[in-house]
């Protein structure tokens, strides 16, 4: 029988381990996966945003080179050590209230309906309850408030062998989605989804984005 998939607490611990080390040995995916959000942030007016799964605020600085900078910016993480990298970022942000909440995502320390844009970026194959997350990211949006959800999927060839390479190394994840999973989890949690967008980074990596809007 195959072992189970790791829980968040040892997910937390592998990125407590990388935090220092995470934006240079990172930096190229977080730069091209992001950039997947650019078409839907770039120029808007994105009101009140929650950064779910926010690790060291790779967003906010993306946001500020699209001029796209928003009303207000809140990280939450439930990583302190990622949360301690990404202080640095949100102090040097001119013109924009910023500001960090230490907090996992079924559980968001924050008012319901507060915000108009919340992103979940790279987080997703993470969450312990991943309805239980979206539900909770669905909350703290107000009516017709947008989501932009981006992670993993299974669905290419690559990410399947990749997905079955990664669980015989044991790094820690606990699930990765396939596209139409991801699409009834949204469902589920009160989304509906407007837009949807695909990219390969190098041999191995596919991530898919989804723009959804709060029912």
């Amino acid at each position: 029988m195959p072992d189970p998939p790791p829980t968040s607490r040892s997910v937390r611990g592998a990125y407590q381990a990388a935090a220092g080390a995470y934006d240079a040995r990172w930096a190229r995916y977080n730069r091209e996966t992001l950039g997947l959000l650019r078409p839907w942030l770039a120029g808007r007016d994105l009101g009140r945003l929650v950064d779910v799964g926010c690790g060291t605020a790779n967003l906010l600085a993306a946001l500020t080179a699209w001029d796209a900078a928003p009303d207000a910016y809140v990280g939450v993480d439930f990583v302190p050590e990622m949360l301690r990298v990404a202080r640095g970022k949100v102090e040097g942000v001119a013109g924009v209230r910023a500001g960090l909440v230490a907090g996992e995502a079924g559980a968001i320390p924050l008012a319901a309906g507060g915000f108009d844009t919340a992103v979940a970026a790279s987080t997703l194959h993470g969450w312990d309850d991943a309805a239980g997350s979206l539900a909770e990211v669905r909350r703290v949006l107000r009516s017709g408030g947008t989501l932009l959800l981006l992670d993993w999927h299974r669905d290419p060839l690559p990410m399947r062998i990749l997905n079955a390479a990664m669980r015989i190394r044991r790094i820690p994840y606990r699930r990765m989605y396939d596209a139409a999973s991801i699409r009834a989890l949204l469902g589920r949690a009160g989304f509906v989804v407007e837009d949807e967008g695909r990219r390969a980074i190098g041999a191995w990596w596919r991530v898919i984005a989804f723009r959804a809007r709060a029912v």
